[in-house]
């Protein structure tokens, strides 16, 4: 029999975490590990409620950039962890807007946590039943600075 060499010692850990890797990525449907079982129960189509605290419409008015009157929106949430926020507003000057986003979201118990993947940046979330709420950089200044607040609809 052979004496073990580093690189026999290097391919044998590397198989062990190979096997080790796709153990834990197994379960089924009673234990998995992935996206579909950290969000499967508020998976869905949600609807603007509020902003800020307030009924929609309503005019919120930012520090650092322009002004808006939230009108309506929609945020959709799927079983593969990935996210789609449309928001439709009035702009300063009375034209009608709209915007969107859509990435990827985690949950750990209550928090949210939202990746954009058109903004390149992270927004935190919350589940206060029956609202589900965004923290959203409006201004894209890094903080949070509006609380979109949506209900199943």
């Amino acid at each position: 029999m052979e004496k073990p060499t580093l690189r026999n010692w290097c391919r044998l850990a590397v198989a062990a975490l190979s096997v080790a890797g796709l153990a834990a990525c197994g379960g089924g449907s009673s234990g998995g590990t992935g996206p579909n079982d950290d969000v499967k129960d508020i998976v869905g189509h949600y609807k603007l409620v509020m902003t800020d605290d307030a009924t929609v419409p309503v005019n919120i008015l930012f520090d650092h950039c322009e002004n808006a009157q939230f009108r309506t929106g929609e945020l959709l949430l799927s079983d593969d962890g990935t996210w789609q926020m449309l928001i439709r507003f009035f702009d300063p000057q009375g034209n009608e807007q709209e915007t969107e986003d859509q990435g990827r979201f985690s949950r750990a118990g209550d928090r949210l946590q939202f990746q954009s993947e058109d903004f390149g940046d992270q927004f935190k979330g919350e589940i206060k039943a029956p609202l589900v709420h965004l923290y959203y950089d409006w201004c894209g200044e890094g903080h949070a600075d509006a609380d979109f607040e949506f209900t199943a609809g």
